[in-house]
């Protein structure tokens, strides 16, 4: 027999599944976002990247040219414009 309570926790578990998923999604609307010069994060950036469909050695790549870029506008403008290309951004 299902009880009421029964009904609430595996909906509540259901929502956190889908919750979970979607924080591991990658989000292309907010990456384009983080993909700007101004307000750069590199964290933040580093972890959208992180998340993206495409390869693991893509994903060093753009990494490291970020991390060299960072403190240099007209560098990490570039870098960024090469990164949201590959991105489909």
């Amino acid at each position: 027999m299902v009880t009421g309570a029964d009904e609430a926790a595996t909906e509540m578990a259901d929502e956190a599944t889908e919750a979970a998923a979607d924080a591991t999604e990658f989000d292309a609307e907010a990456a384009s976002e983080a993909l700007q010069v101004e307000g750069f994060d590199l964290e933040k950036v580093k972890g959208y990247i992180d998340m993206a469909p495409i390869g693991d050695d893509a994903k060093a790549t753009v990494n490291k040219a970020l991390e060299q870029a960072q403190n240099n506008p007209v560098l990490l403008g570039a870098v960024l414009e090469k990164a949201r290309a590959l991105l489909g951004l």
